[in-house]
């Protein structure tokens, strides 16, 4: 719904330390919002030509393997991209159109694909 690449990156210590943070900037990032719990992420994003969401998570932490199980459930189950591509674009259509607006109309959606994809991470791998 958005031509935006995802990035997800694991490290072993955050906060990020300054320089770290400096560098992003460099390079034209901006933190996209601040999560309650800034020792285990850390969410930016560039928007030039081309768009890029980058969620720097604690390497190994409960969050990181959270992201990779709904990315290995949505890898292996056309039917919930499809259901998760029309989500995006109903919350589009209907003006959710800032990064949190966004974010809480996918929420209730995002939550019951997350459930679905604990449930088959326990019989299945890649």
């Amino acid at each position: 719904a958005k031509p935006i690449i995802g990035i997800l990156i694991g490290i072993d210590k955050l906060p990020l330390y300054e320089d770290e943070t400096k560098l992003l900037q460099l390079y034209a990032y901006t933190q996209s919002y601040t999560p309650h719990d800034t020792l285990l992420c850390s969410y930016w994003q560039k928007r030039s030509k081309q768009k890029f969401n980058l969620a720097i998570i604690h390497y190994k932490s409960q969050l990181w393997y959270d992201h990779l199980v709904i990315r290995d459930y949505l890898r292996c189950h056309r039917e919930a991209c499809h259901a998760y591509e029309t989500i995006k674009k109903q919350a589009l259509q209907n003006g959710h159109t800032t990064s949190q607006s966004y974010r809480t109309y996918k929420t209730p959606f995002l939550k019951e694909l997350f459930a679905k994809a604990k449930i088959w991470r326990q019989t299945n791998t890649l």
